[in-house]
């Protein structure tokens, strides 16, 4: 929630649509996804704003897995999108790499949203689960990847390797609201000193 517009996400919704304000009926695409969006007015309260799905849905995406809202923009989680697409606005519907995970910008203009990005990290892996979480404050976006493995530490190390299994890392994006989009420079994040995750503690990063 940001102000008067509130966003809401559903990963068990079924719908084939694509984008924004699609038909909410088609229930072809089993868990693809997606987020309602209300927005609060003094005359007429809370009324239904938008209907919004990932530019690629498709089965078990789980888009709308989190969620964040800053003013015009909106950020949606997709951690179990398998695209293989890398950084900003690729290939998003090559479905090679299984969970690798996405987020998705969108931006409003008056009461209207509209797509703006497909955010990827510059090195999408397996199972990386790129999306589980986002948070989002004023033109920088964070982007979790709890199943990341690589053994890099601190900020922008090597990512070219899968050393340190289910060591989890987060992306930054610069958004640009003006623009609509994401900048292609993304930053890795990750902690100071790893270990390879066990089933009890690969969500902690």
């Amino acid at each position: 929630m940001d102000g008067d517009t509130v966003a809401v996400g559903t990963v068990r919704e079924d719908s084939a649509a694509r984008g924004v304000g699609g038909n909410p009926f088609d229930n072809t695409e089993f868990s693809s996804g997606a987020v309602y969006v209300f927005h609060r007015s003094e005359l007429d309260g809370w009324q239904a704003q938008a209907y919004v799905k990932a530019i690629n849905a498709e089965r078990n995406d789980s888009f709308g897995q989190s969620l964040a809202l800053s003013g015009n923009l909106l950020a949606v989680g997709a951690d179990l999108d398998s695209s293989a697409a890398n950084q900003i606005d690729g290939d998003a519907d090559d479905n090679s790499l299984t969970s690798a995970g996405s987020a998705q910008l969108y931006h409003r203009t008056g009461a209207t949203w509209s797509p703006a990005s497909c955010i990827k990290p510059s090195k999408p892996g397996f199972a990386d689960r790129f999306g589980f979480s986002v948070a989002m404050d004023g033109g920088l976006l964070a982007v979790s990847a709890y199943g990341e493995d690589s053994d890099a530490t601190g900020i922008n190390g090597d990512m070219d390797n899968n050393l340190a299994l289910f060591s989890g890392a987060a992306y930054t994006f610069d958004v640009v609201a003006s623009r609509r989009s994401a900048s292609r420079t993304a930053r890795l994040v990750k902690a100071t000193s790893l270990h390879s995750a066990t089933q009890h503690d690969r969500r902690t990063f």
